[in-house]
């Protein structure tokens, strides 16, 4: 069997478990705000949306900042640090005493999490570009079928062990999926020579930092007309628009007169 067919298989599984994990808690989690003591005026309503939400605005905030960090050190630690992660944070829920410590825990969660986005991008740098959809596609079956069980054996669990132990059990789950990755996961990662020179991705690679303006400066790019976004992802040495110009390779597109009137100028 491909190595990389081998990589599919235990990420799929991984998917499965974290997803799995990560939503064992669902059903319970209004009704272990409920157990807690709280110092705010807040209802148990407010409390809960906080709960459920607050790990999204995070995670939103966190996600270019280690997809940029994975740019740099590789996807397979990314895939690691989501769950393991992960699982010490589940686990410290088990132990909070008040409201405002399972915000706060749900809060970190959003931020070492997105295990979702490393699998794919673990996925996606493994396996050889024509099997990609079937490689993304069995991902999916992993999470979705993660997901729906999860609330299904978590609904039981706290039923008969109770909430605090199910959150032991979830962070084991979670514990073993990243160790798991650790052990059985070899990616071949060799960091880009652009990466080495900026302390980010992001950040070295945007477009009128220091180190792209002089090229830009020189690109062929036309903001007027159709193809004046296109010239752009042609000509922009991002890192985002290298990923896209190397997936989609289109052809090269003519030069207006009012492009070609900038090149002469530059």
């Amino acid at each position: 069997m491909p190595a990389w067919k081998r990589t599919l298989g235990l990420l799929t599984v991984v998917q499965f478990s974290s997803a799995l994990g990560f939503s064992i808690i669902f059903p319970f989690l209004p009704l272990y705000s409920q157990e807690l003591r709280t110092s705010s005026r807040l209802s148990i309503e407010a409390l809960s949306g906080l709960i459920y939400s607050v790990p999204a605005i995070t995670m939103a905030i966190a996600s270019p900042f280690w997809g940029a960090v994975a740019d740099r050190y590789g996807r397979k630690p990314m895939v690691v640090r989501a769950g393991c992660g992960g699982a010490v944070i589940i686990l410290l829920m088990g132990f909070v005493q008040t409201d405002e410590q399972l915000v706060i825990l749900r809060a970190i969660q959003g931020l070492v999490t997105g295990i979702i986005a490393a699998c794919s991008a673990l996925v996606a740098a493994v396996t050889p570009r024509e099997r990609t959809g079937y490689a993304m596609g069995l991902l999916q079956l992993g999470l979705w079928c993660g997901v729906s069980t999860g609330p299904l054996i978590g609904g039981a669990l706290s039923d008969w062990i109770g909430f605090r132990a199910t959150f032991v059990v979830t962070a084991i789950i979670l514990f073993l999926s990243g160790l798991s990755v650790w052990i059985g996961v070899e990616e071949p990662f060799v960091r880009a020579k652009r990466l080495q020179a900026g302390r980010f991705g992001f950040v070295k690679d945007c477009p009128g930092s220091s180190g792209t303006r002089s090229l830009t400066s020189h690109c062929c790019y036309d903001s007027s007309g159709p193809w004046g976004f296109r010239r752009w992802i042609q000509c922009c040495p991002c890192s985002c628009c290298r990923s896209w110009r190397a997936l989609k390779a289109p052809p090269p597109l003519p030069v207006s007169s009012w492009g070609r009137g900038r090149q002469r100028a530059s």
